[in-house]
């Protein structure tokens, strides 16, 4: 099961790179997300209660997304990257990475208007819309990703589930004709001491070199 989970981790992430560039880029999008919720937060008592209605959900949403995206990063093995991997679908963050996302094309728009960043060279904005982009398309597929490696996983786990019914099924077949073998060979054993039973026993005489007895 390990193996499948591992498997459909890769799957769901090719598209991405490696795991070492995804590691990279996990990193790279939990600092800004970070930075995002920390703004938000720390300028909570300058906003309008409806405001706070709209920056603290999103917050907490980033808050939540940001913690999957350091378990990404700070995975150290195979088995360790896929279980992070899969814990970005657990339902609490699946609900908040589509509002993650679709914040990040909002300020990738801002950056390319200039509404953001303003006394950056264009190319810094571009820079920084394309990232933003490519993180917030990132967020908004997560979702959908999940539904297909969840699916990927759920046949794997089926055929290897089948694959040790088969395999139980020849280790009975193998213990059945072994027993099969082991029955005829006792039978043949003792139907061989039963005739030796009936026999005259049978003198056994040494005789030397000299014919001596």
């Amino acid at each position: 099961m390990a193996k499948a989970a591992k498997n459909e981790a890769a799957a769901a992430t090719e598209d991405m790179g490696s795991p070492d560039q995804i590691r990279i880029q996990a990193k790279a999008e939990a600092i800004l997300i970070n930075s995002m919720a920390t703004s938000i937060y720390s300028h909570m008592d300058k906003y309008s209660d409806q405001e706070r209605a709209v920056y603290l959900p999103f917050a907490q949403s980033a808050m939540e997304v940001a913690s999957g995206l350091q378990e990404i990063a700070g995975s150290q093995s195979d088995d360790g990257f896929a279980q992070a991997i899969f814990a970005m679908c657990e339902p609490e963050r699946r609900e908040a990475e589509p509002q993650v996302g679709q914040m990040e094309l909002e300020m990738a728009g801002a950056f390319e208007a200039g509404k953001l960043g303003p006394h950056g060279t264009p190319e810094q904005r571009a820079d920084a819309g394309a990232m933003l982009t490519a993180f917030g398309n990132t967020m908004i597929s997560i979702p959908s990703r999940c539904d297909q490696a969840n699916a990927q996983m759920a046949e794997a786990n089926l055929e290897e589930q089948q694959a040790e019914v088969k395999h139980q099924e020849n280790v009975d077949r193998a213990m059945t004709a072994a027993a099969v073998i082991f029955a005829g060979t006792a039978m043949a054993a003792g139907e061989i001491g039963a005739a030796a039973a009936t026999r005259p026993p049978v003198s056994y005489t040494y005789v030397n070199q000299y014919g001596g007895n």
